[in-house]
């Protein structure tokens, strides 16, 4: 009897049972991976997590920004300036400012004439600045506090940059007490140098030559002085057509997608490396200011944005590394935290009422020593509370934003006062 045969696997068919649990299996497989698409889908679209707006602000005005020998970065002397955030639905602010004879945001030239037996300086980013809210709240100060006060704030900088700010300074004034005010986002911002080239201010990291920052994209985009409000939106608009691109219909449809989006943005692993990188250098330029001025009472004013604000804490939490370094600190979340109301709706920048909240609570927290014991009492003749002594809220202590009432020489020597039921430590002078 002849058999027929077939070579490889030609012709040979799975058992029945098998193939349908194959089957089976992928349907499961498929089945679960929508339901974790849809899950994951449901959760992005109710969190609306910020890396998903898409409304693409640009920064616009007339910046002009320059770096010294130091590497300090201010505008240029004796300027007038314009800063504007234009968003898809129009102008978020749009404030007029001008410079003194170093070129930082003040009425008053530098040197100032001594008033009292304080002299303080500020240093900071846009929030020290706080041109968002139409003008400068550190020089206002001086007049709260009877101090001498000077302002190094600038825009986009960070600790790195207050080193060379702080250091550059020096050579103008002498100052015994310095406040950093500063965010979080300051511990992970490179150091850069500005260039003006062509329409545009761009931010260019060491190393890079002025010709290859000249290729790239501005970082703040360039208007006149005078140019009316309409003519700020339509530069805005043609920038955005410029970074427009004509998506393909398979990216069309993906783009409906909030879960697929959020994947696309998140930072890589070089990005998270550099930001790594840049949290390092920024707290080995504390350290430096510390070294720099080892006499000088330092304290630090940690200002939460508009999303740190909304979540109850900080994105970094500092207060280890600054204790280690005697500086005193302030959070503004615990002490006297913004109300939503205080920003921008698209901006994560405080408006004109969060500055001047801002503004009374550093005035308050600067009516006291190192120590923490109070200069002066109030004109009630009550003794002052403290804002540094506030509830931690992001620690779970408690929700209170009353600071506590401190009785005389219950302090300790890390800038912040040792509150009532709240045990403290002294880590030595300054």
């Amino acid at each position: 009897m002849h058999r027929e045969e077939r070579s490889g696997n030609e012709g040979v068919e799975l058992p029945a049972g098998r193939a349908r649990t194959l089957v089976l299996g992928t349907i499961l497989a498929g089945i679960v991976t929508l339901v974790t698409f849809g899950l994951g889908e449901v959760l992005v679209r109710l969190a609306k997590p910020r890396i998903l707006s898409e409304d693409f602000a640009i920064i616009l005005g007339t910046l002009p920004m320059q770096a010294d020998d130091h590497g300090a970065v201010r505008f240029l002397p004796r300027a007038e300036g314009r800063y504007a955030l234009a968003t898809t639905h129009g102008l978020e602010y749009d404030v007029r400012f001008a410079t003194n004879n170093h070129g930082y945001v003040d009425d008053h030239d530098y040197p100032l004439a001594q008033a009292g037996t304080r002299t303080i300086a500020f240093v900071g980013d846009s929030y020290s600045v706080g041109l968002e809210g139409g003008e400068a709240w550190v020089p206002k100060l001086r007049e709260r506090t009877g101090t001498t006060l000077y302002n190094l704030g600038m825009l986009g900088t960070g600790v790195m940059h207050f080193d060379r700010a702080l250091a550059s300074f020096r050579r103008t004034a002498e100052f015994s007490e310095i406040v950093i005010v500063a965010t979080s986002d300051d511990f992970f911002r490179p150091l850069w140098k500005p260039l003006a080239h062509q329409g545009g201010v761009r931010l260019c990291a060491p190393g890079v030559t002025d010709a290859d920052c000249a290729r790239r994209d501005p970082q703040f985009y360039t208007v006149g002085l005078d140019a009316p409000p309409i003519a700020l939106q339509e530069a805005a608009a043609e920038v955005r057509r410029r970074f427009a691109s004509s998506p393909s219909v398979v990216r069309s449809v993906l783009r409906m997608s909030a879960l697929l989006r959020f994947l696309s943005r998140l930072p890589s692993a070089g990005q998270l490396v550099a930001r790594y990188r840049a949290y390092e250098a920024n707290v080995a330029a504390l350290h430096a200011i510390r070294a720099r001025f080892p006499n000088a009472t330092i304290r630090m004013v940690h200002v939460p944005d508009k999303y740190e604000s909304a979540a109850g804490r900080y994105t970094v939490d500092v207060a280890q590394t600054l204790g280690e370094l005697r500086i005193g600190l302030l959070r503004v979340l615990d002490a006297c935290p913004l109300s939503p109301g205080m920003f921008y709706p698209r901006d994560n920048h405080p408006n004109a009422a969060g500055y001047r909240k801002l503004a009374e609570c550093v005035s308050n927290y600067l009516q006291f020593d190192a120590r923490g014991k109070p200069r002066a009492r109030s004109a009630a003749g009550v003794a002052l509370t403290n804002p540094a002594c506030a509830l931690p809220q992001s620690r779970g202590v408690g929700r209170s934003t009353e600071p506590y009432v401190f009785p005389a020489g219950n302090f300790v020597s890390d800038g912040r006062a040792t509150c009532r039921n709240r045990p403290g430590r002294d880590p030595g002078p300054g």
